[in-house]
């Protein structure tokens, strides 16, 4: 499996010397991510809901106004839920912030 990962990374970065550059490999199990992250039996999809949950019941990117600079993303908060929709909130809030710092 790891070979397998490997290949598909060289090939979607057309990168065919990528094993030169790896300087550390490091495989993460759910215990880990259970006791490094607190994520629960190390479920990195975050926890099970409800349809009552889901979408816009999950926490929004900005979670109180007297905090400006609180963001949330993961899989917890709005949208969510998959990986797609946590880089996508992620890629939001960086360009939040990008937005907010002083032009130099």
């Amino acid at each position: 499996m790891k070979k397998k990962v490997l290949e598909l990374v060289k090939t979607f970065l057309e990168m065919d010397d990528l094993e030169e550059h790896i300087v550390e490999k490091k495989i993460i199990t759910p215990k880990e991510w259970e006791e490094d992250f607190h994520l629960y039996q190390g479920a990195v999809h975050g926890i099970t809901r409800s349809i009552r949950q889901t979408g816009i019941q999950n926490p929004v990117y900005r979670l109180n106004k007297k905090f400006p600079n609180l963001y949330v993303v993961g899989t917890n908060a709005h949208p969510g839920t998959t990986l797609p929709y946590i880089i996508e909130s992620a890629n939001f809030v960086a360009k939040q912030i990008h937005k907010k710092e002083p032009k130099t």
